[in-house]
């Protein structure tokens, strides 16, 4: 029993522990305070180095290492590692990440370095530690001096270095010394044979060079040093003052870069969006504008095709997938002709929560023949309304109940409508897409020139003063990446890249070639500058009506076609309001207000509703397979 309450207890302690603990594994770090290097050209050129450097540990550490990276003709050897005075056991484990006895150390070669590893367990204090070498062929003799250029600190640490010091000391007298970089914080002093070199804060991967240049005369031997024919002196001193220069070249630039800054970035707002913008308009010349067709008259006297109405909103827009619109046109067709009959009826609605009711226009669908010949997309909007009319004649005022009762099947016959109009508005070939392959060639081209100048930038950048050039690198991969953008942008509006073919400018309503029409005469059309056919498009009476129980509103033709403007105004509202008459194009311009007059609430109006059900319908069972989703909302 007592087992059983101190149980919480102790797994409550252990979960501590272990917290305590990870939290101490993940605090475990090392700082470097200073390093101390010390130098000594020998007679032969060869270059006798100490190292001390000291280690702040936080946490527990038991083992360091040091790489030396080597060029061609250079070598190392006389390696040993000591701390205060005692000297370490050669023999030591030389796999980093390893453990052995205290005291210990090893050396091994790595690619083009040689690698000193040593041992020792140290804790939550400050251990200096003293590595010692030889390094040979690293001196230059010319015939005049020798140049000494040697890294006293590599770039191989990943911690910065809060103090350098380094110390060389020649045979000769040392007549010139330069700090390498020129942008790390620091001095060099020259006192005849001897250089000290201090240097404050260098970050980390930050190489520190100290380069003298030392009289031929004072060396005896060249054993350990490279000799080149000639003199030196004159290209050495030559280097260094071009590498000051550039130096302060970069950082006046980039002083000036700060004090104008808006300069720069209008610049680089030009070079971000010229390219791209060149680039879309010359698509757009050469792919995206419409073709002439010939055809010079400015009003149609009459409907020019019998396009099916589902297909024109695609044809207005230059592609895009079907909805509502389209579905509500092919209904109307579908009274049109017969397939579905229709009577003119009052529904009452109720409005101001109840407290008023209004009558609205409404239509009643019933089933008419059975005989007339469907495409694939009509035959789907059939059997949509077939599902609500199986009881019986129906009201367009109640489509949309009867859709969301039948959810599941309402959506896979409006996903079969849109994909069969798809299909179809293919296969008709009216357009021509060849301007989205020069749209996607720049982009891959302007994206791909931002990656590599950003690669170029990053392999050169320096953190403490970057180059100029490293900085305008940067700077032209942003501009780079924002013309990509652009081109990216121009890719999403087909009208740019994408024209209609002649056979589908002419369906759109654009003008017939002119080899295949008697277009007439200027002076007829400043005599009837506004023909107009009007007359009931679905009354029993009217002259265009396939069925005695059709009843729709009557749309007065007047359709000018040479307007670009006016034809992007037509829009997908076309297919809606001008299926009735079978003419596509032509009712979407008819007039709508005494429509509204007659009809306060218009039969394409409900049936347009009833159509966005539909499309609901095919969202909410997207959103039923794929949780957390939303049904797509269409517009009525």
């Amino acid at each position: 029993m007592n087992l059983r309450r101190r149980l919480p207890s102790v797994l409550l302690a252990a979960a501590l522990a272990a917290l305590a603990f990870s939290g101490a594994a993940a605090a475990k770090s090392y700082s470097l305070p200073q390093a101390n290097v010390s130098v000594q050209v020998t007679a032969d050129g060869s270059l006798v180095v100490d190292e001390l450097i000291t280690y702040a540990f936080s946490g527990p550490f038991s083992g360091g290492y040091r790489d030396i990276p080597l060029r061609k003709g250079e070598s190392i050897d006389q390696a040993r590692v000591s701390e205060n005075g005692r000297p370490y056991r050669p023999g030591g484990c030389t796999v980093l990440g390893c453990t052995d006895a205290p005291g210990t150390f090893g050396t091994t070669v790595v690619g083009n370095s040689t690698r000193i590893v040593w041992h020792y367990q140290a804790s939550d204090e400050l251990r200096t530690f003293a590595v010692h070498y030889r390094l040979r062929g690293v001196a230059v003799a010319y015939d005049d001096v020798v140049d000494v250029n040697l890294q006293v600190w590599g770039s191989e640490w990943q911690e910065p270095l809060g103090r350098l010091t380094a110390t060389e000391a020649a045979p000769g007298k040392i007549l010139r010394a330069w700090g390498h970089p020129v942008y790390v914080r620091g001095d060099v002093q020259l006192a005849g044979k001897r250089v000290l070199l201090r240097a404050l804060n260098v970050p980390a991967h930050q190489f520190v060079e100290l380069r003298t240049v030392v009289p031929r005369s004072a060396f005896t031997s060249t054993a350990g040093m490279r000799v080149v024919s000639g003199n030196g002196l004159p290209s050495i001193v030559a280097a260094e003052t071009a590498d000051a220069a550039a130096f302060a070249r970069d950082r006046q630039r980039i002083d000036n870069a700060k004090q104008h800054p808006w300069r720069y970035v209008l610049t680089l707002l030009l070079l971000g969006t010229i390219p791209a913008f060149l680039v879309v308009g010359g698509v757009f010349w050469f792919f995206g504008r419409e073709v002439k067709t010939g055809y010079d008259r400015e009003y149609e006297q009459e409907p020019p095709t019998e396009t099916e109405p589902a297909l024109v909103p695609t044809l207005l827009r230059q592609g895009g997938e079907a909805g509502s619109f389209e579905f509500t046109a092919t209904l109307f067709d579908l009274i049109r002709r017969g397939v579905f009959t229709s009577t003119p009826v009052t529904t009452e609605r109720a409005t101001w929560g109840g407290l008023r009711k209004e009558s609205v226009s409404d239509l009643e669908l019933a089933a008419g023949k059975a005989d007339v010949a469907l495409t694939p997309w009509e035959s789907s909007v059939s059997d949509v309304v077939q599902g609500v009319i199986k009881d019986g004649p129906e009201r367009l005022s109640r489509f949309r109940e009867k859709i969301e009762d039948d959810r599941e099947a309402m959506s896979k016959h409006f996903t079969s409508f849109k994909a069969n109009v798809g299909t179809e508005v293919g296969n008709r070939r009216w357009f021509i897409s060849r301007g989205a392959v020069p749209l996607a060639v720049a982009l891959l081209l302007f994206a791909g020139i931002g990656a590599l100048l950003v690669f170029l930038a990053a392999n050169g950048w320096r953190s403490v003063y970057p180059r100029w050039s490293d900085i305008v690198l940067v700077g032209l991969a942003i501009a780079s990446f924002v013309n990509a953008a652009i081109v990216l942008g121009s890719l999403t509006q087909r009208k740019l890249w994408r024209r209609r073919s002649r056979d589908g400018e002419v369906e759109a309503g654009a003008g017939r070639p002119s080899v295949a029409t008697s277009p007439t005469s200027r002076a007829s059309r400043r005599r009837h500058p506004r023909r107009s056919h009007s007359g009931s498009a679905c009354s029993s009476t009217g002259s265009h009506s396939a069925s005695p129980n059709v009843s729709c509103r009557p749309p007065t033709w007047r359709c000018r076609r040479s307007s670009p403007r006016h034809r992007r105004s037509t829009g997908s509202r076309a297919a809606a309001g001008s299926a009735v008459g079978r003419r596509p194009w032509a009712s979407a311009i008819s007039r709508r207000a005494s429509a509204r007059r007659s009809h306060p609430r218009r039969p394409d109006r409900v049936a347009s509703a009833a159509a966005s059900r539909v499309e609901e319908a095919e969202g909410a069972e997207a959103a039923e397979a794929a949780p957390g989703s939303y049904p797509r909302r269409a517009s009525s």
